[in-house]
């Protein structure tokens, strides 16, 4: 009976300390993370070029396409973790447009953030690709016909592919309602 006591209380001893172990990694664990989101802080404040690329390229697709200025930044969330949020800006002010909330103008935002990221990395080892599904769907005539300008524009020089689907339906229609034809290189 003592021995089995003994046995249980040198379990019991082994559990502790493998409790006592984990307590002391995990708080490790906390230390180490504390002192990246510190980093990750610094780093956000710095900026980079690449960073300032991007932006002022979604910044200039976003008044090129959308008739909006776009602003795009970098973030920490309360969790410490890094956000990129992306918005267009009401005429004539510093604040958010509502517009960026809709389906439509959403997807075109998210596909102008790629094609500004892809063009601050066109020269360095990075994708250089890009794949939207039915990004024309809802838009206004005259913005799908800006976005395939400006796609046509940044594709011209052979550093980034663009690669799109579309419905016959959502391509942009010319001065007689007929869809616009794509080029068979394109």
């Amino acid at each position: 009976e003592q021995r089995a006591d003994i046995a249980y209380l040198e379990g019991q001893e082994h559990r502790l300390s493998a409790i006592a172990n984990l307590e002391s990694a995990i708080n490790k664990l906390k230390r180490d993370r504390s002192q990246v989101v510190d980093e990750i802080k610094a780093l956000i404040s710095k900026g980079t070029p690449a960073r300032d690329s991007i932006a002022a390229n979604f910044n200039l697709y976003c008044r090129r396409v959308l008739n909006h200025e776009g602003l795009f930044y970098v973030r920490q969330n309360t969790m410490g973790n890094v956000e990129f949020p992306i918005e267009l800006l009401e005429k004539g002010s510093k604040r958010a447009s509502r517009q960026s909330e809709g389906k439509s103008y959403k997807q075109m935002l998210c596909a102008l953030f790629d094609l500004s990221v892809l063009k601050a990395y066109e020269e360095l080892p990075f994708y250089h690709f890009v794949y939207h599904d039915g990004i024309l769907e809802g838009l206004d005539n005259r913005m799908k016909v800006r976005f395939l300008e400006l796609v046509s524009e940044l594709i011209a020089d052979g550093k980034i592919q663009y690669i799109m689907s579309i419905i016959n339906s959502d391509l942009p229609r010319d001065e007689d309602d007929k869809p616009v034809a794509f080029s068979s290189e394109e």
